[in-house]
């Protein structure tokens, strides 16, 4: 079906991987952007999208978009391409931030307990797009909930303090929503649905659960195995960050971000899927 194709393929765990400033604290930005790595988890997020391309062809038009399509997608994930837009997005989402918070944003981020963090995130991230590793991962979260070891405690706290669950499920549905968006405008439904807008969205939404459920096992695995090299004070300390004012800041900033260009994104992919779906040329 066409929303599966889509669900839950977009899963923005967003624990912080980058922090942009506005264009007022423009002399920062380079050494944040250094700092934090910018550049490689753009590219992690472009590969990401190339897969998802990939499996969006299979579901809906299978091997017929070719060189085409993944011209198109690798167009649309271009990593200078979404590191601008990540890096403008955020910074607009900041310009009112107090210049105290944006100064402890970036004073976690590159001195301290949380100086090596987004190493952390960002190669388990980059590690669990091998489903082998997926599966390690996931069998590593199974026997800590079975010993029931501490750092589960932690873990859950530092989710609760971001409100990783239900922000994470409404970007992924917001994404859909905005996927099914494109295909319609580009009249990519025409042949094979025949319902209104309020049947198809209440469609989607019927698949919540199921998308919570995924990004939930999802999360906890990448969550345990990002942080299993941190010492309980360092992660107590990226804990008391998300609680901050600085850090819920941040956290909302984010989510912001990742939401909007995430839903451009997954338009403007709706869209070329339509063109193809319908036999116009790309």
């Amino acid at each position: 079906m066409i929303r599966s194709a889509v669900l839950g393929l977009y899963l923005t765990v967003l624990v912080a991987l980058l922090v942009i400033a506005g264009s007022a604290r423009a002399a920062t930005v380079a050494d944040l952007g250094a700092a934090l790595r910018l550049g490689r988890m753009a590219e992690i997020l472009s590969a990401e999208g190339v897969a998802h391309g990939a499996e969006l062809e299979q579901s809906l038009f299978p091997d017929q978009g070719g060189a085409r399509w993944a011209a198109i997608v690798a167009a649309l994930h271009d990593p200078a391409r979404m590191r601008a837009d990540l890096e403008g997005t955020l910074g607009a989402a900041l310009a009112d931030a107090p210049a105290a918070e944006v100064d402890a944003m970036t004073a976690f981020f590159t001195s301290g307990p949380g100086a090596g963090v987004i190493d952390l995130e960002l190669d388990a991230r980059a590690a669990l797009a091998d489903p082998a590793v997926q599966d390690a991962a996931d069998l590593a979260l199974d026997r800590a909930r079975a010993d029931k070891v501490p750092r589960l405690g932690q873990i859950d706290r530092f989710i609760v303090a971001n409100d990783l669950i239900e922000r994470n499920v409404a970007g992924a549905m917001n994404a859909n929503i905005a996927f099914w968006r494109g295909l319609s405008d580009g009249d990519g439904l025409s042949d094979t649905r025949n319902e209104g807008e309020a049947e198809m969205l209440a469609d989607l939404w019927t698949q919540q659960e199921s998308l919570r459920a995924e990004t939930e096992a999802w999360l906890w695995s990448f969550l345990l195995m990002a942080y299993d090299p941190l010492e309980d004070d360092a992660l107590e300390a990226y804990i008391d960050f998300s609680l901050s004012p600085a850090g819920q800041r941040l956290n909302t900033a984010l989510f912001e971000t990742f939401d909007t260009v995430f839903e451009r994104l997954s338009y403007d992919l709706g869209k070329a899927s339509a063109r193809l779906m319908t036999g116009e040329s790309l």
